[in-house]
């Protein structure tokens, strides 16, 4: 846990009027991402609706806050794509249900056929939901997608950068450098 910032989740979106250290991470993170190159508006051709849906959506929100370049394209496809098979799975389960009746047919013995109830069996699409859903939640951590990614995104991009200005000081102090 980050001891300055216990109780509290960190801002990468300040506004004016919000305390300097915020401030400061946002502009931080702001300069960080501006050498990147600008993410595609336009989803790839071969997505499915649904995926181009969520890619347009997902673009013009995280472009707002400067949050995603074109590196990120191909997690935000993956993204796209499971969240796609994501929404047909579900659909599949409310259609028919999580569990479905197992049947066993059997000869009457008259010429006949006749079932009866055996069991019940787990609809394969529960398993794709599940899966699914775990790889969606992996992919928004890495996009920043949730509000713990995108801040612990920057924490640790500050962490890194005092650990560079700690190790040039204790340089410059072992040579002799530095103010006095």
């Amino acid at each position: 846990m980050n001891s300055k910032n216990a109780g509290r989740k960190p801002k990468l979106q300040a506004k004016k009027g919000d305390r300097k250290d915020q401030q400061k991470r946002a502009d931080d993170f702001k300069n960080a991402q501006s050498g990147l190159k600008d993410i595609q508006q336009n989803p790839p051709r071969y997505l499915d609706a649904t995926a181009k849906s969520m890619w347009r959506f997902l673009v013009s929100e995280l472009t707002k806050g400067d949050l995603i370049k074109q590196l990120d394209a191909t997690e935000l496809e993956l993204f796209c794509k499971q969240y796609s098979i994501y929404r047909e799975a579900v659909k599949a389960v409310d259609e028919h249900s999580v569990v479905f009746p197992i049947y066993k047919w059997y000869d009457t013995g008259d010429g006949k056929m006749k079932r009866e109830l055996s069991g019940m069996g787990k609809n394969p699409a529960v398993s794709v939901v599940d899966s699914m859903s775990r790889q969606l939640k992996s992919l928004a951590n890495d996009l920043g997608l949730n509000f713990n990614a995108r801040s612990s995104m920057k924490m640790a991009s500050n962490d890194a950068d005092n650990k560079d200005k700690d190790a040039q000081a204790a340089l410059m102090k072992m040579f002799g450098g530095g103010a006095k």
